[in-house]
């Protein structure tokens, strides 16, 4: 549907296509071409801009469960710079490639813990502060998504604790006890 000029489809307009993917929007010589829509057959609609049919780098990305992407993508896949508002109520802004994020990004959780720093293939990787809801800050160094390095800063306290190596529970019961007694805390274990 849509206007025609010499053949070729013009101004605004719509196409579906035989996989049931469509296209509404602005075309010029037969090609997407201007601002449109794309709604892809999975359910993935992608709102960005068009030139002589390519896709540009910059869109607004829905997708079925309700995640909204703003940002670089490479086709109807998160690649670049850009923020994720996911359904659940969690934020990411940030770098990402292939779909993940990779390189360095905010990410802020819904019950407002908030990680900054590294990441890779999705995980937390590299430096980062991570600041739970509760203002506790932890600074280290995660690979994989698992904290290996961290450094405990305390607004009251300028001394800091660093453990090397994966953290277990136990290490940072052990951490937080050290910390408290070189504050001259009291600690009571029950």
């Amino acid at each position: 549907a849509g206007h025609w000029k010499d053949g070729k489809k013009c101004g605004e307009g719509k196409t579906k296509y035989a996989n049931d993917d469509k296209h509404e929007g602005q075309y010029k010589n037969g090609k997407a071409h201007g601002e449109g829509i794309f709604t892809y057959s999975g359910g993935i609609i992608f709102m960005g801009v068009w030139e002589n049919g390519r896709q540009q780098r910059r869109a607004i990305l829905t997708y079925p469960n309700g995640d909204v992407y703003r940002g670089d993508v490479k086709g109807c896949t998160p690649s670049g710079n850009g923020q994720m508002y996911f359904q659940t109520g969690n934020i990411y802004d940030g770098d990402w490639m292939h779909g993940k994020h990779h390189g360095v990004g905010k990410m802020v959780w819904r019950d407002g813990n908030k990680y900054e720093g590294g990441w890779q293939k999705g995980k937390r990787h590299g430096d980062g502060i991570h600041t739970s809801a509760d203002g506790t800050t932890k600074k280290g160094e995660w690979k994989d998504g698992t904290l290996q390095t961290i450094q405990e800063m305390d607004e009251s306290d300028s001394d800091s604790v660093e453990i090397v190596g994966a953290l277990t529970a136990e290490d940072v019961v052990a951490q937080n006890i050290k910390a408290a007694e070189a504050n001259g805390e009291v600690i009571e274990i029950l």
